[in-house]
Order: C-alpha cells, then sequence, then structure tokens
C-alpha cells in the first residue's frame, strides 16, 4: 500500500491557518509572519477555498504594485488556479502536482470542505 496525503495530515495535523479574501495585505504578511508559514488558502465566508496567498505572491505584488499594495487584499494577489489534493492521493501523485506546478502549499479538500494542507517534504 502506497502512503496517502491523510498520513501526512495525522503526522502534522489538520489545522489550517486561513485567511479571508477581503483581508488586506498587510494583515496577510502579519498573519503569515506571526505563525511562521509561508502560505494560507484564502476561503470565502462560507468556508470555501478561493485560492492562496504565499510570500512569493506578496513578493511579486510589492514588486508590481510598490508601496500601493497596502490598498490591496488577499482576494488580489492570491493563486487561483492551484493543485488541490484529497486526503486518499498518493504521495507520489501530489509531489509529482507539486514539481510540475512549482506550488509548496497544496489545501486538501474532502467534499469540497477544507481539511489539511500540504506543503514540501518536510514532514515525511
Amino acid at each position: 500500500m502506497s502512503s496517502r496525503v491523510f498520513h501526512i495530515l495525522a503526522q502534522k495535523g489538520s489545522t489550517v491557518i486561513t485567511v479571508r479574501a477581503d483581508d488586506p495585505i498587510l494583515g496577510v504578511a502579519t498573519t503569515l509572519a506571526q505563525h511562521n508559514i509561508g502560505g494560507a488558502p484564502v476561503l470565502d465566508p462560507d468556508g470555501q477555498l478561493l485560492g492562496l496567498v504565499s510570500e512569493k505572491g506578496i513578493v511579486n505584488a510589492l514588486s508590481r504594485h510598490g508601496a500601493d499594495i497596502l490598498t490591496l487584499t488577499a482576494r488580489d494577489i492570491m493563486t487561483k488556479d492551484m493543485p488541490t489534493a484529497t486526503p486518499e492521493d498518493s504521495i507520489y501523485d501530489l509531489a509529482c502536482r507539486m514539481t510540475y506546478s512549482r506550488n509548496r502549499h497544496v489545501p486538501v479538500l474532502e467534499n469540497g470542505k477544507l481539511v489539511g494542507l500540504v506543503r514540501h517534504w518536510r514532514y515525511c
């Protein structure tokens, strides 16, 4: 039997730090720094995944917008087209998706709801 995503979640836990789409970028950056994380899923008020905001996204937005970045929200800079996983996905398949999409953070969804977040293989 191959290892599955739920094995990673069992080891690291399923707690996920999230942000809201209308959170200002300064607040998002503060959340990432306070929790020492590189990215956070962006949820709508109903808890549905809208995208993912990352340190890389903040740096890219800063290079494009300069000081005007402070007027932006998570919605403005989040990645919308990112891979997702389910708890039953194989870790190998997930690693391939992460490599080819060049994403370090992958939300884990079960029945459309966020149940975890996998990032690079620190947990294996």
